[in-house]
């Protein structure tokens, strides 16, 4: 009797792992589509004949200090934190930087554009994936992760802001895999990709009470999982702050951002009314 069991609990094994495995390998297949079409119009936006925009000019030129004069310290003023910038600068230095005539390290301003979008390109197809699999393990529902990425993949916004240099993709995409590892239930995963998202923009910080508010609805968010989100995100405030106070300039980062963006001010009235 026991021996029958084991053979029919070992046949009922053999039967549902080909067929879980045949879903999985679906789910790969339409991802990869999805993924090569949000892609190719992400790779199509990238392409087209557009100059810089005012801000992506501003932190692009920054990244390019870095990158052809060795300024890794970043020696202007600054309203953001550095993360996404020190990606532009590696793509620079790794893409666009080259020697010209005068044995001198240049950037034609064409390669340098590209390599100044190229971080938010990645970005951006990389939240194709991460929101068809945070979707799917939400839900754990396969067909509402494939609508998901897809949404995500013609998504216009998402598509426009994958051809810029402005630092809101990188930041995105680092927020969209805290919350994918909020909702496995990886706390500290989560927490770390929550500071990089901070660390890239300050904005990202108001995805963790979602990534809190994910984890109530998939079980039970301790004090110990609490602090596994945040303590990364304040040590990322620190470390950040440190940072700043290393570059000695008068101004420190978190007083220009919060002169910068406060609804209200001098510099948003300005902007607002176009002088």
């Amino acid at each position: 009797m026991l021996q029958r069991k084991t053979r029919a609990t070992a046949r009922e094994r053999d039967n549902i792992l080909p067929q879980n495995d045949m879903r999985f390998r679906r789910w790969l297949l339409w991802m990869t589509l999805i993924l090569l079409i949000g892609a190719g119009l992400r790779i199509h936006a990238i392409a087209a004949d557009r100059r810089f925009h005012s801000d992506e000019a501003l932190f692009a030129s920054i990244a390019r200090r870095a990158a052809v004069n060795g300024e890794w310290m970043f020696p202007d003023e600054l309203d953001k934190p550095p993360l996404a910038l020190y990606l532009q600068a590696f793509s620079m230095a790794f893409t666009g930087v080259q020697v010209n005539t005068a044995n001198v390290l240049d950037q034609p301003y064409r390669q340098g554009e590209l390599a100044a979008r190229l971080p938010a390109l990645l970005a951006g197809i990389l939240q194709i994936a991460l929101a068809g699999a945070l979707a799917r393990r939400l839900f754990e529902n396969t067909a509402v992760g494939l609508v998901s990425a897809f949404l995500m993949a013609l998504s216009p916004l998402a598509i426009g802001f994958s051809a810029t240099a402005f630092t809101d993709m990188p930041m995105l995409a680092f927020a969209l895999a805290g919350l994918y590892a909020s909702v496995c239930g990886r706390w500290g995963w989560a927490g770390l990709w929550m500071a990089l998202a901070f660390a890239a923009k300050p904005q990202g910080i108001i995805f963790i009470p979602l990534a809190l508010l994910i984890g109530v609805s998939v079980g039970r968010v301790t004090l110990r999982q609490f602090f596994a989100l945040c303590l990364p995100v304040a040590l990322a405030f620190g470390l950040i702050t440190l940072w700043d106070a290393a570059r000695g300039l008068s101004d420190s980062l978190w007083s220009l951002a919060l002169a910068h963006n406060t609804p209200g001010t001098a510099d948003d009235l300005s902007f607002a009314r176009g002088y």
